[in-house]
């Protein structure tokens, strides 16, 4: 069964497939908040990352199987 993504989620997993990680700066300009970031990850959909006291977060192999073939 595919999950149903929100356009948030998909933004989030394509940008973060693009670009290889993403922060909360660039999530919540998305339109995505904490919750949404920690829903992603509960899911396995992303893994997250602490380095400096900042969080990223990558995408894991279940997400970029949601990454629509046309941005991956």
């Amino acid at each position: 069964m595919t999950a149903k993504l929100t356009d948030k989620q998909e933004a989030v997993l394509v940008f973060a497939a693009q670009h290889g990680k993403i922060d909360f700066y660039q999530a919540s300009k998305m339109g995505a908040n904490g919750a949404t970031l920690a829903s992603m990850t509960k899911k396995g959909w992303l893994a997250k990352q602490e380095s400096n006291g900042l969080n990223d977060w990558t995408v894991t192999d279940a997400g970029k199987a949601l990454v629509p073939a046309q941005h991956s």
